[in-house]
C-alpha cells in the first residue's frame, strides 16, 4: 500500500487529520476502507485489503497448450507446451505483469525430419511430396536382393527416423568339390536362405552339411569340403596302447604305433599299423604277461606259486608246520616285479605251562615254549589224572590240559556169578589194576571179559555177567548144545610158549628198569608204572592168550 501525501512533503497531523492508502501496482483492493484518522494523537487501523491482481488466460497455443499450474496473478509465469511432433518456435514463457501477460503466445511448429536416404538395388516406395514432418512413413523395397532391416522407417519426434534404412542383399551361388546339394538348389539365395550338402561316395563330409545366407552377403558358416574318406578311430587292442595321442583325420596312408601296456612285453609282430583304403591294417604285435622270476625264499616257509609268477598272478606265503606268519602273505607280480617285502615265518609260541597241585613239571623249561617242546608232570602225592606228556602245537596251544593229581582209595573186590577170576585175583585193587573173567562150563560171557580200576574207584566198563547156554530140542532128533572146552590145538601151544618167553623178557625188562631208576635216579616212562611208583603201589603187567574159550592170563607184579 501507499500514502499518497507522502509524496506532497510531511505535513502537520493535527487531531482529526485524515489520510488515504491505496494498493499496489499489480495488486487491487479487495475490501476495507482505504483512510486512517489521527485521533487523540493515534492513528487508527488501515482496514484495506489488497489481493495480486489476475491476467487471465495466456492465450490459445495453436498445435500446443499453456501450463499454468504456478496460477494466473501478478507474479506467476505460464508455460507453453507443445504436442507430440510439434517444437517451440519462440519464448514459451509468459509472466503475469501489473498490465497483464506480458511478451507474445508463441508458435508450436510440426517436427521435421531430413529427406530419407536412397538404398542400393531398392527405392522407396512412397516418396514424399515436399517436406518429411513427424509422423511421415517412409517404405522401402528390394529390386534385387532381398531386404534386409525395416522396410518401414518414420519421422520421429526428435526429428531423425525409427531406425537405419534397409539394404538389398543376396549371396552367390556355391558348390563343393566331391559333393552335392540335397537342399536349396537356388540359383538365387537370399538373406536368410540355406542350402544343404552331401558329399559323393567314397568321401566324407568335413564341416558342417549346412550353411545359410548371411547378412553380409556370405555363406554361414563357411562352406565345408568333402574328403576322401580317413580310417575311423585307431582300434583297441588287448594287452597294448597307442602310442602317443594321434590326431585324425586319418588319411589314406596314415600309420600310427601301439606299445605294449604296463605288465606286459613284446613277444612278436609289428607295432605299427597303416589306413589303407579307409580301413587300418591289421596289428601283429604279440604282448605276453611279464615274469616277475621267483618271488623269494621264506626263512621256515615258502611260497605257493601255482597261480603263477606273471604279472598279474599272486604269490601265498605258507610257514612250516609250527611256524605263523608276520606281514603280509601275499606278493603281487606287479610291472615293476613283485611287491611287499619277504615275510617272516616265527615259530609258534605257547604260553607257560600250567602247574599242578601236589605235581611238578619234570622237565621245567627255561624261557619261551615253542612248538614241539614237551612238557612233562608227575605227580608227588596222588593217581595222576590225565595225560603226563602235553605238546605245545602249531595253534600255540597245548594238546590236551594239564593232568591233575588225585587221591585214590582203590576199587572194590568184586565176583561173577557162575563165572571165575582167570586174572586179578586181588584182594587189593588199586588205580589201573585189572580183572580178567571166565564163565563156568555151562555158561557164555555176555560183556567183556576185562574189566580196570578206574579213576573215579569204579570198575570200567560194567561187570560182564556170565548166562547160562542155550539147549534145543526137535521131535526127530534131539540136539543139546552144551559149551565144552575145546582140546587145545598145537598152535594154542606155541602160543603159550612164546608167552611165557615174553613173560621171563618182561621180567628182565622190570629187573633192568629198577636197577637203573635206583642208579640214575630216573623213571620209568610206561605211564601206568609211572602212577603205580607215585602211589607206591604194586603194577601188574597182564599177558593173554586166548584160544576158543581156553584162555592163559598171566600178571607180571612189579613192586
Amino acid at each position: 500500500m501507499k500514502d499518497e501525501h507522502l509524496t506532497q512533503g510531511p505535513p502537520d497531523f493535527v487531531e482529526g487529520f485524515t489520510i488515504n492508502y491505496k494498493c499496489q501496482s499489480g495488486y487491487v483492493r479487495k475490501s476495507g476502507s482505504p483512510r486512517i484518522t489521527c485521533t487523540s494523537s493515534q492513528w487508527s487501523n488501515l482496514t484495506l485489503v489488497c489481493d495480486r491482481r489476475s491476467c487471465g488466460s495466456p492465450g490459445e497455443v495453436v498445435n500446443g497448450r499453456f501450463n499454468t499450474d504456478e496460477g494466473v496473478l501478478f507474479g506467476d509465469k505460464a508455460y507453453a507446451v507443445c504436442d507430440e511432433g510439434f517444437q517451440m518456435a519462440g519464448n514459451g514463457v509468459r509472466s503475469c505483469r501489473a498490465t497483464g501477460w506480458d511478451g507474445a503466445i508463441p508458435i508450436c511448429e510440426i517436427v521435421k525430419c531430413p529427406n530419407p536416404p536412397e538404398i542400393v538395388n531398392g527405392e522407396i516406395t512412397n516418396p514424399p511430396q515436399g517436406t518429411v514432418t513427424f509422423g511421415t512413413v517412409i517404405i522401402y523395397k528390394c529390386n534385387e536382393g532381398i531386404l534386409v532391416g525395416n522396410k518401414e522407417l518414420v519421422c520421429t519426434k526428435y526429428g531423425n527416423y525409427s531406425s537405419d534404412p534397409p539394404a538389398c542383399k543376396g549371396c552367390p551361388s556355391v558348390q563343393v568339390g566331391n559333393g552335392r546339394k540335397v537342399a536349396g538348389f537356388g540359383p538365387v539365395y537370399k538373406y536368410k536362405d540355406s542350402i544343404n550338402f552331401a558329399c559323393n561316395p567314397g568321401y566324407i563330409l568335413n564341416g558342417t552339411d549346412t550353411v545359410t545366407c548371411g547378412i553380409n552377403e556370405i555363406w554361414e558358416p563357411e562352406l565345408p569340403t568333402c574328403q576322401k574318406a580317413p580310417c575311423g578311430n585307431p582300434p583297441i587292442y588287448p594287452n597294448a596302447v597307442l602310442e602317443g595321442e594321434p590326431k585324425g583325420p586319418f588319411v589314406d596312408g596314415f600309420t600310427i604305433s601301439y606299445t605294449c601296456q604296463s605288465g606286459y612285453v613284446m613277444k612278436a609282430g609289428s607295432p605299427r599299423i597303416t589306413c589303407t583304403s579307409s580301413e587300418w591294417s591289421h596289428l601283429t604285435l604279440v604282448c605276453d604277461r611279464r615274469s616277475c622270476g621267483s618271488p623269494g625264499e621264506i626263512l621256515n616257509g615258502h611260497f605257493n606259486t601255482d597261480e603263477g609268477i606273471l604279472f598279474g598272478d599272486k604269490a601265498y606265503a605258507v610257514c612250516d608246520e609250527g611256524f605263523q606268519l608276520v606281514g603280509s602273505g601275499v606278493r603281487n607280480c606287479l610291472a615293476t616285479g613283485w611287491d611287499g617285502a619277504i615275510p617272516i615265518c616265527e615259530i609258534v609260541k605257547c604260553p607257560d605251562p600250567t602247574s599242578i597241585v601236589n605235581g611238578v613239571i619234570t622237565n621245567a623249561p627255561q624261557g619261551t615254549v615253542t612248538f614241539g617242546t614237551s612238557i612233562i608232570y608227575k605227580c608227588n602225592k596222588g593217581v595222576l589224572v590225565g595225560n603226563r606228556e602235553l605238546v605245545c602245537t602249531k595253534d600255540g596251544n597245548y594238546s590236551s590240559a594239564p593232568p591233575a593229581c588225585k587221591d585214590h582209595k582203590g576199587c572194590p573186590f568184586v565176583q561173577v556169578g557162575n563165572g571165575r577170576k582167570v586174572v586179578g585175583f586181588g584182594p587189593d585193587y588199586n588205580y589201573g589194576d585189572f580183572i580178567t573173567f571166565a564163565c563156568n562150563s555151562g555158561y557164555i560171557l555176555h560183556g567183556t571179559d576185562t574189566v580196570t580200576c578206574g579213576v573215579n574207584e569204579i570198575w570200567e566198563p560194567e561187570l560182564p555177567t556170565c548166562q547160562k547156554a542155550t539147549t534145543t530140542t526137535t521131535t526127530t532128533t534131539t540136539t543139546t548144545t552144551t559149551e565144552v572146552p575145546p582140546t587145545p590145538s598145537p598152535r594154542f601151544i606155541y602160543v603159550i610158549v612164546g608167552l611165557l618167553i615174553a613173560v621171563a623178557v618182561a621180567v628182565a625188562v622190570a629187573v633192568g628198569f629198577w636197577f637203573f631208576k635206583n642208579r640214575k635216579g630216573s623213571y620209568y616212562t610206561a605211564e601206568k608204572y609211572e602212577m603205580k611208583l607215585a602211589t607206591g603201589t604194586s603194577h601188574r603187567i597182564p599177558l593173554t592168550a586166548q584160544h576158543g574159550s581156553l584162555s592163559l592170563n598171566i600178571q607180571l607184579k612189579a613192586d
